[in-house]
């Protein structure tokens, strides 16, 4: 075993057999819950689960040296740490390509992007502190402080370096990226956050119904995953652009929704004594989608995602 297995939460059957029925009424079903597959770095005393392509997941754990980036593909966890770093924390990934943060001998923050074989420091012109977040070809995004601490979203094509402001607040950081598409959120001192989706030209504000406040982390295709604050704890959320769906990992204290690829969203919970763990979930679409999509097709498609999660419950 490569990693500890926390299990599928969820029974396939709550979905697929009333999906069945559904269709043979031609009857609309409302959204089914989420499945969750826990996931912890082998040894860790606490892992998150920041991005995901495909079957491969990045982020960092922790352990009795500090933070580490790690990549795990297909059931293999390889630990990942920036040369000469302190600490290494991997957000984003596409293909091969890695990007994230370290911290360095001196506690200077910096993002970085990593092929798999050459490492490369990133540093926004005149920034204090860069962050690299998401990755979408040549194009990174993330955030950076200026000299006055204010943070600001940027934009980076492999040579030329893009501030990114929500028009009329100071603050912003930029998540993830997919095509013109980049997500985030903003906010100044007299406001709560509020999460962005920003195409190039239109910037959009994005609040989860009655949240005090909400960060869009991610975004693949239409569907877009983050965080938001109901009361006391956080929530994550998943977001198609009409329907806002609840993510919580069952029986934790506070759960984030940090990457999606597809319908399979990554993230992390905490349990009630403060312990983090990693965590992947399938994320079904509306039934009226896949009910109108052509039926036995629509059907199909639940089932190559609980293969995919057959598969990982057999290697993690």
């Amino acid at each position: 075993m490569c990693c500890k297995n926390r299990g599928i939460i969820g029974l396939k059957s709550r979905i697929v057999l009333p999906a069945a029925l559904a269709l043979m009424l031609g009857v609309t079903l409302p959204t089914a819950a989420a499945q969750y597959f826990g996931l912890d770095y082998p040894g860790a005393s606490e892992t998150q689960v920041y991005g995901i392509d495909g079957k491969n997941l990045v982020g960092k754990y922790f352990d009795n040296n500090g933070g580490h980036g790690f990549r795990c593909n297909g059931g293999n966890w390889i630990s990942l740490d920036y040369p000469g770093a302190s600490d290494t924390t991997i957000f984003g990934i596409d293909g091969a390509n890695m990007v994230g943060f370290y911290y360095d001998g001196g506690g200077q923050a910096h993002g970085f992007s990593y092929n798999g074989n050459t490492w490369s420091s990133l540093d926004y012109p005149g920034a204090s502190r860069t962050y690299a977040y998401g990755v979408d070809g040549a194009y990174i995004t993330g955030f950076y402080w200026d000299v006055l601490g204010i943070h600001h979203g940027f934009l980076y094509n492999g040579n030329t370096w893009t501030s990114l402001n929500y028009p009329g607040f100071t603050d912003a950081n930029a998540g993830g990226i997919d095509g013109a598409n980049i997500v985030g959120q903003y906010w100044n001192d007299s406001s709560r956050n509020h999460g962005f989706l920003y195409d190039g030209n239109i910037w959009t504000s994005l609040d989860y119904p009655g949240a005090i406040w909400t960060g869009a982390y991610d975004i693949d295709n239409s569907h877009i995953v983050g965080t938001y604050q109901p009361g006391n704890g956080v929530r994550g959320f998943h977001y198609n652009g009409n329907t806002w769906q609840s993510l919580n990992y069952p029986g934790a204290a506070q759960t984030w929704a940090n990457g999606i690829d597809g319908m399979n969203v990554v993230g992390m919970y905490e349990n009630i004594d403060g312990q983090r763990h990693g965590f992947i979930a399938a994320v079904p679409e509306p039934a009226s989608l896949f009910l109108l999509s052509g039926g036995v097709l629509g059907l199909s498609g639940l089932k190559r995602r609980f293969k995919f999660y057959t598969e990982l419950h057999s290697k993690y």
